[in-house]
Parts: C-alpha cells; sequence; structure tokens
C-alpha cells in the first residue's frame, strides 16, 4: 500500500511530531461538537436580529465582488445560507399578500402603542370601523382570487381579530392560520412609546431619514426602539421562513402598523429603506406583492450614502444624551414647579387658613358679644322681673300684715260687742193688781227717782242705792231703812242667784262664739294660705327663675326671708292679741 502523507515516514521525512497530530485532531473534534451544539440550539430574537443585520444587505448596501449571486443562486430567491435575497433576484417560491391589522381603540385614540407587554391587551380591541375594514379586507383578498390562502399573523390582539374575521369571511380552516410571537410585532419607537400618531412624521424625519441604522431612544417602561434595520431583519426572517418551509402557496401576513408594510414594500421593490414612510397604508390596507417574478432581477453594484452603522451608533449615543438631558432638565424644572406649587399652595393655605382663623375669631368674638348683650338683656329683664316681684310680694306683705294686726282687733270688737236683741212689742197693760207688803215697801217713792230695776240689773242698783244713801240722797229715817233692809234681802239673794245664772249662760255662749270665730278664723286663714300657695305657683310658672333654690346673698331670698320673719313676728302678735282678749 502506498503510504499516506501522514504515515511515519513522512513524519519523519518532514520533522512533525507525534503529539503534533493528536492536538490538532483533538481541537477538530471539539470544533466539530460545538458547531453542531450550536446548530441544534434554537437561536435568540437578539440572535436572529444581530444575524438579519449583519446578514447579506439590500444591493445598495452591498459589496458587488463580495455578494454577487452566482448563476445557480439565481435559480432561486434564497442564496446558500437561507436567508431571502432582497430585492428578489429570483421568483419568489409563493405568493405574498400584505394585510395591516385592522384599527383598534389606541390607534382610534391617535396614541402611539407599540409596547409588547400590552399587545395582547383587551382595551386594544378592534373597534366598529376596525371591525369594518377587516371585513373589507376579506373582500378584497376574495377579489384577488385567494380561496385558501395560509394566514401568516402576529399574536397582537388587534392582528389576531383581523386574521380571525380574514378566516371566517374566506371560509379559511384554522388550522392554515400560522401564529407568529414576535417577528411581525409592531415597530418599537422606545422612549417615544404614548404620543400622537400625528408626531409620528417628526420621528422619521428625525431617525429613519437619516440613516436606516439609527435607532430611536431607548424607553424606561420596557418598550424596545427599533431601527428600520432591525425592522428589516424581522420582516426578512419571515419571509425566508416562508420562503424555506412552503411552496407553491399563498400566504397572507396580517401585522400591526404601518411602518412594517412601508418597510416590507421597500424592501421587495428595491427603494430606499430611508424613505419607506412616503408610503403611508392606512389600517386594514391590502398589498398584494405576489410573486414578483416581474421584478426579479440580477443585481446591479450601486453605491450609497447612508452614514452607515458607525454614525448611526454615536449619533444614537447623542440623541440618548440629549434625551437624558431634556429629561433631567424636564425633571428639575417639573421638581421646580412642584417646589413652586407647594410654596404656593403653602402660602394659600397659610393665608387661606389665616383668614379662615379671623373669620373664625371675628364670628366667635361676634357671637359672645352678642350673648353679652343678649346675657345683659335677660338679666335686666330678670331684674326687673325681681323687682316686680318683690314689689308685689312687698305689697302682699303688707297686704298679710295690715290683715293680720286688724284680724285680731275685728275678733275683740266682735267679742266684745253686745249682741242685738230684738225688740219685741209690749203687751198691753193689764190691770195693776195689788202690791205685797214685803214689794210695797221694797217700792221706792217717786220722789226718790228710783225704779225697780230688772232681776238682772238688781244688784247693780243696790250699791248705786246705798251710794246715795250715804250721800244722803234717801229721806227715809232709821226705821224705815230697816225695815227696807230686811224687806228687800231676800230679794238680793234671788237677784245674786239670778245673775249667777245669767253671767254662766252668758260666758258659756260667749266660749261657743269665740269658739265658733276661731273655726272661721282658722278656716280664713287655710283659704288664705290656700290662695297663697295658688299665687306662689303663679308666680313660679311667670318666673321660671324663681324655681331653682335661692343663694342666701340674692336680695329676693332676702325679701323672702325677712317676709318670713315678718310673718312669724305678726303670728306672734296675733298670738299674743287673742290671748289678751280670752282673758278679758
Amino acid at each position: 500500500k502506498n503510504p499516506g502523507p501522514w504515515t511515519a515516514a513522512s513524519r519523519q521525512n518532514k520533522q512533525i511530531p507525534r503529539g503534533q497530530n493528536c492536538c490538532k485532531m483533538t481541537a477538530l473534534r471539539a470544533l466539530l461538537v460545538a458547531a453542531t451544539t450550536a446548530a441544534l440550539r434554537v437561536p435568540t430574537r437578539r440572535e436572529l436580529l444581530v444575524g438579519g443585520t449583519t446578514s447579506i444587505a439590500a444591493p445598495a448596501f452591498a459589496d458587488p465582488h463580495e455578494f454577487a449571486p452566482s448563476v445557480v443562486e439565481e435559480e432561486f430567491s434564497t442564496g446558500k445560507t437561507g436567508l431571502l435575497l432582497l430585492p428578489p433576484v429570483a421568483p419568489l417560491r409563493n405568493s405574498y399578500t400584505w394585510v395591516r391589522a385592522a384599527e383598534d381603540e389606541a390607534e382610534a385614540a391617535g396614541i402611539l402603542a407599540t409596547n409588547p407587554a400590552f399587545k395582547m391587551a383587551v382595551s386594544n380591541s378592534l373597534t366598529e370601523r376596525g371591525l369594518k375594514q377587516a371585513s373589507d379586507a376579506a373582500k378584497k383578498l376574495k377579489d384577488l382570487g385567494m380561496a385558501n390562502p395560509r394566514i401568516w399573523y402576529c399574536t397582537g390582539r388587534s392582528s389576531t381579530q383581523t386574521a380571525d374575521i380574514l378566516c371566517d369571511e374566506l371560509g379559511i380552516p384554522h388550522d392554515r392560520m400560522m401564529p407568529e410571537y414576535v417577528m411581525l410585532d409592531a415597530r418599537g419607537f422606545g422612549a417615544h412609546e404614548g404620543i400622537k400618531l400625528k408626531e409620528l412624521e417628526k420621528l422619521h424625519a428625525q431617525y429613519d431619514a437619516k440613516s436606516r441604522y439609527l435607532k430611536p431612544v431607548e424607553g424606561e417602561d420596557g418598550s424596545y426602539a427599533e431601527s428600520v434595520e432591525d425592522a428589516y431583519a424581522r420582516i426578512r426572517s419571515v419571509l425566508s421562513n416562508c420562503e424555506t418551509s412552503r411552496c407553491g402557496e399563498e400566504i397572507v401576513i396580517v401585522a400591526p402598523g404601518a411602518d412594517l408594510l412601508s418597510i416590507a414594500s421597500a424592501m421587495l421593490r428595491g427603494d430606499d429603506l430611508r424613505t419607506h414612510f412616503k408610503n403611508k397604508p392606512p389600517p386594514g390596507a391590502v398589498v398584494h406583492f405576489g410573486d414578483m417574478a416581474a421584478t426579479a432581477k440580477p443585481w446591479t453594484p450601486s453605491k450609497s450614502n447612508d452614514p452607515g452603522p458607525a454614525w448611526a451608533a454615536a449619533e444614537r449615543d447623542r440623541l440618548t444624551r440629549a434625551h437624558d438631558d431634556r429629561a433631567l432638565v424636564a425633571r428639575a424644572q417639573a421638581r421646580g414647579h412642584q417646589d413652586v406649587d407647594r410654596l404656593v399652595d403653602a402660602h394659600q393655605d397659610h393665608t387661606i387658613r389665616t383668614a379662615r382663623l379671623d373669620a373664625q375669631a371675628a364670628a366667635r368674638q361676634a357671637t359672645a358679644d352678642s350673648q353679652n348683650e343678649k346675657n345683659a338683656a335677660t338679666k335686666a329683664a330678670a331684674e326687673a322681673r325681681k323687682e316686680q316681684a318683690r314689689a308685689r310680694r312687698a305689697a302682699r306683705v303688707a297686704a298679710d300684715r295690715e290683715r293680720i294686726l286688724s284680724a285680731p282687733q275685728k275678733a275683740a270688737s266682735e267679742v266684745y260687742r253686745k249682741p242685738e236683741v230684738s225688740q219685741k212689742p209690749k203687751p198691753a197693760a193689764a190691770p195693776a193688781a195689788p202690791k205685797p207688803l214685803r214689794q210695797a215697801l221694797a217700792t221706792p217713792a217717786p220722789a226718790e227717782s228710783l225704779e225697780l230695776l230688772p232681776e238682772d240689773g238688781l244688784l247693780a242698783a243696790i250699791p248705786l242705792a246705798l251710794a246715795m244713801a250715804a250721800v244722803g240722797g234717801s229721806s227715809l229715817d232709821s226705821k224705815e231703812q230697816a225695815k227696807a233692809s230686811y224687806a228687800a234681802k231676800p230679794q238680793a239673794k234671788e237677784a245674786w242667784l239670778k245673775y249667777k245664772v245669767s253671767a254662766r249662760k252668758r260666758r258659756e255662749a260667749e266660749a261657743a262664739q269665740l269658739k265658733a270665730e276661731e273655726e272661721a278664723a282658722q278656716k280664713a286663714a287655710a283659704d288664705e294660705a290656700a290662695l297663697a300657695a295658688q299665687r306662689e305657683v303663679l308666680i313660679h310658672a311667670k318666673m321660671p327663675e324663681l324655681e331653682e333654690p335661692c343663694d342666701p346673698l340674692d336680695e329676693l331670698c332676702k325679701a323672702n326671708y325677712e317676709n318670713e320673719s315678718d310673718d312669724a313676728w305678726l303670728a306672734q302678735i296675733s298670738g299674743i292679741i287673742a290671748d289678751s282678749s280670752s282673758e278679758e
């Protein structure tokens, strides 16, 4: 056998050590394992984007000597790498139609919403107008003759609803719907998320018109920022996937936003990507590209005037710093405004609080003054009522004193006044009977001017007769006087007995009359006390302040105490007078 170049003889001739060959084989084996592992691993989205940006670009930016397609490559739309050559150098294997997602709530509100965190939110559903736009898009696809297309759609809310309506209108089974979870998302604008859609033209002029590699400033809420080249790489990845996995299919791509559709149009037609925004497809727009057989042709060398990735990176850094500076200035201004607003609010609060406190103090002072005036008026009225009460009480006390003082005198006068005896008519005089001797002797002579007194007044007449005899008023001699005295003794004794009986009867009548008068006086006192109590009740009803317990220092209470002492004194006086009357 002919030994190979790596036999022992050849190694001796070439002086190649044995261990060096083993090291080379081990290195090759490790490289092969690493390549196999890398080929089997699923690439991430970032790696796909980086690979797309570093892959074969449009002919305007490609080196004609390095990337000129060969005859074999021109037979297919994709090169040896499996990536679609754009613009197409050969007819595409499938027919493509791009449908922009219909109008959602954010677009209806005129707000730029590209954050993928909210792409499936129900709040971004299609509006009534968007539903009609999706239905019109389905009619346009029918007019293009699409019977059973395959729908490649973004998983965002608006794109999913649009794809469902297309599927239902065209009668397509849902197994022909191919969801794309990342590559067909709306283009992100980073820090400009949430601006008005009418300001989108300014962003295109600020970024896209300068370079296809220039990215917007990154946002702080998770919204990613993409350049035209980033969107170009994602669209190229989707089209390359369709070209390498499907053949002879009618493919409908449903994606949100106008930028993806305008960038795809520029890619497939070979237009400058920096002017893609001049084409502004509305929501629900349908753009049919077909297989691009009419425009597919080999690339022709051309010179590009794009500043390139390095300039775009430097410009983005400058814009980022400017944005940060503006954000810092805006935050500083916001803090300054907040400080000013806080100071103004504090001043206004202090002013309002001071005014409120002054108003409250004035109100309290006015209330106090009014209350003081009211209290003074009430006190004056109370004093007036007290004066009136004192006057009425003094008048009542005077009346009571007069009544008490006059009552014993009246009672005494009633006691000592002789009862009036009714004068009975005297009967007619009967003929005088002859008088006994004793009575005849006792009868005085008419010259002596003595009349026979009644029996009850005989005792009083005896002293008078004795007195007259003593002074010599009688002309009888001693013998006659003796006879008269002897005759008058039984009569005097009889008259004295009768007088004692009449005096006892008179005392019993006076005692009965006194008892009746005392009962009448007690009844009158009780009635007077009842009237006084009733009067006091009426006074207290009209003067509520008298219901409270009196202060001993109060003048009215002093008057009450004085009146009570006066009443007690008057009672003592009345008792003394009554006792003196009874003794008499």
